[in-house]
């Protein structure tokens, strides 16, 4: 093929999420797992109110929230509760009683006053959309991970799912999209003390690098890249092995290579993380590429689609990612088969089998854009299904969003946005380093996968020898 039969088009397409640096990251507890099925089937949690409405507190709201505005507005949180039915009688009747059994009891009353004003005041304050949740299941068996997808409300739940033993009935709201569930035994180290706490709502934000991990294989926090492999083989893995691997980084990273880290689980299977500064993307990732083949010299450009976290996340957004793909991947091939329509018009002596070939080949096109059609009528009525749902939604929660904290222009923006760059390989003096067959076979051996773009050596193994 010569180099003016290359489709100019020749970039290849790479999703990933942006976690705004302003996220925050919440440990809420499901009054000990006891609502945790239904939070978690109808898309929710939910704090106590003990009798304040939340109209109520949303009327103390100061902006801009600065530390002083914090401060001022939970006081106001603490008379409000204090000041409430449910603690008020509680606390007068202990105070006409002047035994010391009773003062202690006035003075834990006043305390769980305070916790639910500070557990409120997160709920309504200070959590916002795109935050991420963690939500302990009884006896911390599992942990479900979530992101906030609305602002607070008190109005009822339109439950998808009634076939559940304990409903909240718990007046503040705020819906989730649930991303997974993992077991105990799969919580990072730096969680651990999540196990014993007993308050309800705790920052974690401390913690987000490992939570990250969690949420997604691949992601931009904080200018930074982060990109995992997981090496499947359960066999020892020798420095000959290793050593290829992170070759296919160096020859295509150079002199940058001392700019891009990795981090590795010792043990087999485990993951190999990468990162390095946002900048060096177009490097990981052609680095990556070349470990499965995937990445060709003819390549000249990588266009990265940077999904903010509820793009990214809502229901019905990986449908049209991977709709996206094939029809690029359909898009390619067709470019393909025309290049070489044209040149079995330069070989007579080939052309009948050419013709035959690309025939062949224009019929498997075919069928196969039918299938896209097919699948792109599906994706479109889930989303007018999508689009239904959340018009109703949108409409039973009208009263409250009125009334709700408003997010500004900017945080909307960095939750919904998706930006696109494109990097141009040739400019950059990127290429993807050429292994021979005892290299590619060490390479192989690792079984490695990555999760991101469904890809993986093992499927690759036989058309490689």
């Amino acid at each position: 093929m010569t180099n003016n039969m290359i489709p100019k088009d020749r970039s290849i397409t790479f999703n990933t999420l942006k976690i705004p640096d302003d996220t925050n990251y919440w440990l809420c507890r499901a009054d000990g797992g006891y609502f945790f099925e239904d939070y978690t089937k109808n898309g929710f949690i939910a704090v106590n109110d003990h009798g304040v409405e939340l109209d109520t507190l949303l009327d103390l709201q100061i902006k801009p929230i600065n530390n002083e505005s914090i401060s001022i507005m939970y006081e106001k949180y603490k008379s409000m509760f204090l000041e409430s039915e449910y603690f008020k009688n509680i606390l007068e009747q202990l105070k006409e009683d002047e035994t010391v059994e009773s003062q202690n009891a006035n003075k834990i009353y006043r305390r769980k006053a305070f916790s639910a004003a500070r557990r409120s005041f997160e709920f309504i304050s200070s959590m916002k959309i795109g935050d991420f949740i963690v939500v302990p299941s009884s006896r911390s068996l599992c942990y479900a991970i979530g992101i906030i997808s609305s602002d607070v409300f008190s109005s009822d739940i339109d439950r998808v799912n009634m076939i559940m033993k304990n409903k909240s009935n718990y007046k503040y709201k705020r819906k989730i999209i649930w991303l997974k569930q993992i077991e105990r035994v799969n919580l990072p180290q730096s969680l651990s003390w999540g196990l014993t706490a007993h308050s309800t709502i705790y920052d974690i934000t401390e913690n987000a690098e490992d939570i990250n991990k969690i949420i997604a294989t691949s992601y931009v926090f904080k200018d930074t890249f982060y990109h995992q492999l997981l090496v499947t083989t359960e066999d020892d893995i020798n420095s000959f092995q290793w050593f290829q691997f992170q070759r296919s980084i160096f020859e295509v990273a150079g002199e940058e290579s001392e700019s891009i880290f990795i981090k590795t689980n010792v043990q087999s299977p485990g993951f190999t993380e990468l990162f390095a500064n946002v900048d060096k993307i177009p490097i990981i990732l052609v680095g990556i590429g070349a470990l499965f083949g995937e990445v060709s010299v003819q390549w000249n450009g990588i266009n990265v689609k940077f999904n903010g976290p509820l793009s990214f996340f809502m229901p019905g957004a990986k449908e049209k990612r991977d709709h996206e793909k094939k029809m690029r991947d359909l898009e390619y091939r067709e470019k393909v088969a025309e290049v070489e329509n044209l040149e079995s018009q330069n070989k007579p002596d080939e052309t009948s089998d050419k013709q035959k070939k690309t025939t062949l080949e224009s019929s498997k096109l075919d069928n196969e854009q039918k299938k896209v059609n097919i699948e792109a009528t599906v994706l479109a009525n889930k989303q007018k299904e999508l689009e239904i749902k959340k018009a109703t939604d949108e409409a039973n929660l009208a009263k409250d969003r009125l009334r709700a904290v408003e997010i500004t222009k900017s945080q909307s923006e960095k939750q919904l946005e998706t930006n696109n760059i494109h990097y141009n390989l040739e400019e950059l003096n990127i290429k993807a380093p050429n292994f021979d067959s005892t290299q590619r076979k060490a390479i192989n051996s690792l079984g490695i996968i990555d999760r991101s773009i469904e890809i993986s050596h093992q499927k690759k193994e036989d058309s490689l020898d």
